[in-house]
């Protein structure tokens, strides 16, 4: 409701507000909008479990989604995702850094947010989707699991 990084704010009760984010998350994008939107915002490193998502996606893109990934960490993993970007450009969207105004659209925009952990004390990100009204999409392990 407060979040001035989003499209348009919403609440519990103000939900049909969300697809506007999602709009403008695709749009900014330049991703095709036809199915989910799965975003990850994370440390690329082993840990995470990004390579893991990584792996997943040709089947994922086969089932009719898109995914966005933010975050920056291990070069092989960026590298990856970079080949991913450049062979599905209207499917898959990766940005290398941290930005937390971009962060906020991603969670807001997003249908799941998808949070592969190998292991995870606790774990924020799952619960910042939450809060933006995305389903957290997770591993069972440590934090995640509740």
């Amino acid at each position: 409701m407060t979040d001035v990084a989003i499209a348009e704010r919403y609440g519990a009760r103000i939900t049909e507000k969300k697809d506007a984010n999602r709009e403008a998350l695709l749009n900014e994008l330049k991703l095709d909008g036809t199915g989910p939107l799965l975003v990850t915002v994370s440390r690329l490193a082993h840990q995470k479990g990004i390579d893991i998502l990584h792996a997943a996606l040709p089947r994922l893109l086969e089932l009719g989604a898109s995914v966005a990934l933010l975050g920056d960490g291990d070069t092989a993993i960026e590298q990856a995702f970079a080949r991913a970007v450049r062979a599905h450009p209207a499917r898959v969207a990766a940005f290398y850094r941290y930005e937390q105004s971009l962060a906020r659209q991603f969670y807001a925009g997003g249908d799941f947010f998808v949070m592969p952990s190998r292991y995870e004390p606790c774990g924020l990100g799952q619960m910042i989707s939450q809060r933006y009204g995305t389903v957290p999409i997770v591993r069972h392990t440590g934090g995640l699991v509740d």
